[in-house]
Parts: C-alpha cells; sequence; structure tokens
C-alpha cells in the first residue's frame, strides 16, 4: 500500500487551537525507495485543512 490513512481521537471539547500529530515511516519502509515530490493533506472530519509538500531524496 502506497500510502498511509492515520486518525487520531480527541475527547469532544470547546477548544480555541488543538495541536496533534501523525508520522509516516519513510527510513527503511518502502517509502523510501521512492524519491521524489510527496504530499501530506490534513484533514479534520473529512474537511480539507492544509496540503505540505516535502521531498524524498535517495534512498535510505
Amino acid at each position: 500500500k502506497l500510502y498511509h490513512r492515520g486518525e487520531v481521537e480527541m475527547e469532544a471539547g470547546s477548544y480555541n487551537n488543538y495541536r496533534t500529530w501523525y508520522w509516516i515511516k519513510i527510513k527503511g519502509n518502502y517509502a523510501s525507495q521512492l524519491p521524489g515530490e510527496w504530499k501530506v493533506r490534513v484533514y479534520i472530519n473529512d474537511i480539507f485543512l492544509t496540503e505540505k509538500n516535502f521531498f524524498i531524496v535517495g534512498t535510505f
């Protein structure tokens, strides 16, 4: 599987802001064999929030 969809559970509340994190395993995994431009898309409740591009250069 080329991509991974992660989910993080948060307690319900009335937040002014919040933080969460997730990661993509690259070193030693299949993704390290696919150099080039990649992107991460962030959604909350199926609402698109942001997109960030990054590069994998060479193999690890």
